[in-house]
C-alpha cells in the first residue's frame, strides 16, 4: 500500500513541474451524491458529504420538505480546501422529528471573494421494518451521563508562486469542546480560535455555550454564539425567527395540562453594521391528533449604523462622523388551528397581523389541507401576503415572505410494500402559482423528483425544478443510476444539468467504489460544460479524474483536470497525501502534504504543509 503511494506522488510530483497560465476558478462546490436513497432516523444520523475546492466564508443548508418549506438549517463557517460531510438528524427547527416524505438538501457556499456556488440533493425519510428472522435484543443497561472532553489543533502553511509578493500564509486552529449532562442538566460548549499568522490577526468563530435545565414541567435554555456554529445547535429558536447570528438566547417552556407555554428573548449581531433584538410568546392548546390552537406575540428590532467614517472640520483636517444610523421595529400577532378531521385528513390555517414603525399595517393568511392516505399523501393550500407585510414567522412558502398570493399544492407517494421485482419507489410533486400584489408578476415553481429501487443492486434517481420569477427562469435536472456490483464494490453514473437566463451547466459523472474493513478506494470521473454571461472564459468544457485510497493511517488523493475554451486549454495536477497514527489510546495526529490547487484550471506552484492533533 505505502509503494503504491508512493508511486502515484511521484507522478503528482512531476506533473507538477508543468506549469501552465490561467487563472480560471473552476466550479468550487462538488457533491458526491445527488441521491441519498432512503433514510431512517431511527437507525442513526445522514451523512452528506462534498468536497470544496478552494477556502469557503461559510456553507449553509436548507433541508426542504414536499410542501416546499424548509424543515431545518445547517450552516459552517471558516471551511478550508477539502472533503468535509454534515450530518442531519432528520429533526426540524425546532427539534421535532420530520415526516416521513421526501426532502431537498439546498446548499450554497459562499467563497472568500463573495461569489456563490450551490448544489442539491435529494432523500426519502422513511421508517424500515426489521428483517424477519432477527432475535429480539437484549433490553438496554440503564442510562450513563458520560462528561466529555475533546478538541483539535491545527497549523498549516501555504506558498503560492504566482508572481505577486507575499503569497505565503499560514494559520494556527485551536478547537476544543465540552459536553456535560445528568438527570436534569446538559451543557455543550465549543471554544475556537483562528490565528492567522501572516496578518497577526484571531477571530474566535463558531465559539458556543449552550445550556438546558429542566424546571417543573419544561425547560429553560440558553445559548451565547460567536458567529455561526458548525455542529447540531441543541437550542432551538423558534420558526419565528430565522436569525444564524444569534449572540445571545434564552428561551423558557411549560407543559401545564394540554397547554403549552413558551417565550424568548434574542439579541444578535448582524453581518454588516446591523444589530437585531427580539422577543416572542407562543400559548398552545390541543392535542395534535384532534384539535391544536396556538397563539403568537413577536416583537422583532434591526438597528444599523452609517458607513461614514469622517466628516471635515474646516482646513482640510476632519473629526468622527455623528452617529446617522436608523432603526426600525415591528410586532406581529399571530393565530394558528390545526384541525384532525379525520384519521386521513387535517385542516391547517394561519393568520398573521404585522405592524411596523413606519405606520405600514398588513397581513398574511395562508389555509392548507393535508390527506395521508398511509403510501401517499396530498396537500393543497392558499397564502396571500400582503404587500407591506412585515412579519417573520414560520417558514416562508417556497422563500416568498411578504406581496404574493396564490395557490400551492404537493403529492407524495412512498410504496410501502415491494411489487415484484421492484423493491421500492417514491416520487413528489410540488407545484404553486402565485401573484405579486404590487406588480401582477407571476411566480410559478414546479418541482418533481422519483426513485426507483430494482432488486437488491440497482436504484435509478431522476428531478426536475422549474421556477419562474421576477428574476428570471431556472431549471435543474438530475439524474443517477446505481449499480452494486458486490458487497464491497458499487458503481454510480450520474447526470446534472442546470440552466439560468445567465447560466447553463451540464456535468456527468461516473464513479466506481471500493470499501471493506479499514480499506477504501474511490474512481471518479467527471466531464462539465459551463456557460457565464460576461465571462471571457465562457463557455469552457473541463474534463475531471480523481483517484482516492485510504487504510487505517495513510489516505491518498490526486486530482488531474484539462479544461479549454476557445481561446485556451490548461492541464491541473493536485495531489495530497496524509498519515493519521493514533497514539496514547486517545489521541489521532494527522499530517499531510499537499501540491498544486484544487480550484485552478491550470496547474498552481502551490504547496502545503499542515499538522492536527486530535484529543
Amino acid at each position: 500500500m505505502i509503494k503504491l503511494l508512493s508511486s502515484l506522488l511521484l507522478v503528482v510530483c512531476f506533473g507538477m513541474l508543468m506549469f501552465l497560465p490561467g487563472d480560471v476558478s473552476a466550479q468550487s462546490l462538488l457533491v458526491f451524491q445527488n441521491d441519498l436513497g432512503i433514510f431512517d432516523p431511527e437507525r442513526g444520523k445522514l451523512t452528506v458529504t462534498y468536497q470544496i475546492r478552494e477556502d469557503l466564508e461559510s456553507f449553509e443548508v436548507h433541508i426542504v420538505d414536499f410542501r416546499g418549506q424548509v424543515a431545518n438549517r445547517l450552516n459552517f463557517v471558516d471551511l478550508r480546501a477539502g472533503d468535509h460531510s454534515f450530518e442531519w438528524d432528520g429533526t426540524n427547527n425546532n427539534g421535532g422529528q420530520v415526516p416521513e416524505g421526501r426532502y431537498t438538501l439546498n446548499m450554497a457556499a459562499k467563497l472568500r471573494n463573495g461569489s456563490m456556488e450551490t448544489a442539491m440533493a435529494s432523500v426519502v425519510v422513511a421508517s424500515l421494518e426489521g428483517v424477519d428472522g432477527v432475535p429480539v435484543p437484549e433490553p438496554l443497561p440503564a442510562e450513563q451521563y458520560p462528561h466529555r472532553i475533546y478538541g483539535a489543533l491545527s497549523s498549516f502553511y501555504r506558498y503560492k508562486e504566482d508572481g505577486k509578493p507575499d503569497q505565503d500564509s499560514a494559520e494556527v486552529r485551536f478547537r476544543t469542546g465540552l459536553d456535560f449532562r445528568n438527570e436534569s442538566t446538559s451543557a455543550r460548549g465549543v471554544f475556537q480560535a483562528i490565528h492567522d499568522l501572516d496578518n497577526s490577526e484571531t477571530v474566535f468563530n463558531g465559539s458556543q455555550l449552550m445550556a438546558e435545565q429542566q424546571l417543573f414541567k419544561g425547560s429553560l435554555k440558553g445559548v451565547f454564539r460567536d458567529n455561526l456554529g458548525s455542529f447540531d445547535d441543541l437550542f432551538k429558536l423558534f420558526s419565528d425567527f430565522k436569525s444564524e447570528r444569534n449572540k445571545f438566547g434564552a428561551r423558557l417552556e411549560q407543559q401545564i395540562n394540554m397547554f403549552n407555554v413558551s417565550g424568548l428573548i434574542f439579541s444578535s449581531e448582524g453581518d454588516v453594521d446591523s444589530n437585531e433584538q427580539g422577543a416572542a410568546a407562543r400559548i398552545r392548546y390541543g392535542d395534535l391528533n384532534s384539535l391544536l390552537l396556538g397563539l403568537s406575540f413577536t416583537h422583532h428590532q434591526t438597528s444599523e449604523e452609517s458607513d461614514v467614517s469622517t466628516v471635515p472640520s474646516g482646513f482640510g483636517e476632519t473629526e468622527p462622523a455623528r452617529d446617522t444610523g436608523s432603526s426600525t421595529s415591528s410586532q406581529a400577532l399571530a393565530a394558528d388551528l390545526r384541525y384532525q378531521l379525520t384519521d386521513s385528513f387535517a385542516l391547517l390555517s394561519e393568520a398573521v397581523a404585522s405592524r411596523a414603525d413606519d405606520d405600514k399595517d398588513d397581513y398574511g393568511l395562508a389555509l392548507k389541507g393535508e390527506l395521508d392516505l398511509g403510501s401517499i399523501i396530498l396537500a393543497a393550500g392558499y397564502t396571500n401576503l400582503g404587500e407591506d407585510f412585515r412579519a417573520d414567522f414560520a417558514d416562508p412558502l417556497h422563500h416568498v415572505d411578504r406581496d404574493a398570493q396564490g395557490l400551492d399544492g404537493s403529492i407524495d407517494y412512498f410504496m410501502l410494500q415491494p411489487l415484484g421485482f421492484i423493491r421500492s419507489f417514491s416520487g413528489t410533486l410540488r407545484f404553486f402559482e402565485l401573484t405579486r400584489h404590487s406588480n401582477d408578476t407571476r411566480l410559478r415553481e414546479i418541482d418533481g423528483s422519483f426513485r426507483l429501487g430494482l432488486g437488491d443492486k440497482d436504484s435509478v434517481f431522476m428531478s426536475l425544478l422549474n421556477r419562474r420569477d421576477e428574476f428570471g427562469t431556472s431549471t435543474t435536472t438530475m439524474a443517477n443510476l446505481q449499480h452494486r456490483w458486490t458487497d464491497h464494490w458499487s458503481q454510480l453514473l450520474q447526470a446534472n444539468f442546470s440552466q439560468t437566463d445567465k447560466s447553463e451547466s451540464l456535468r456527468l459523472g461516473l464513479g466506481t467504489n471500493y470499501a471493506k474493513e479499514d480499506r477504501q478506494g474511490r474512481l471518479l470521473l467527471e466531464w462539465t460544460r459551463r456557460r457565464l454571461e460576461h465571462s471571457r472564459f465562457s463557455p469552457y468544457t473541463q474534463t475531471y479524474l480523481r483517484l482516492d485510497l485510504s487504510n487505517a493511517n495513510w489516505s491518498l488523493q490526486t486530482d488531474v483536470s484539462y479544461s479549454h475554451n476557445e481561446e485556451e486549454s490548461g492541464l491541473n495536477f493536485f495531489g495530497r497525501l496524509a498519515y493519521s497514527p493514533e497514539f496514547l489510546h486517545r489521541y489521532e495526529i494527522c499530517t499531510y502534504l499537499s501540491l498544486g490547487s484544487r480550484a485552478a484550471m491550470t496547474t498552481e506552484e502551490q504547496f502545503e504543509l499542515g499538522i492536527e492533533v486530535r484529543f
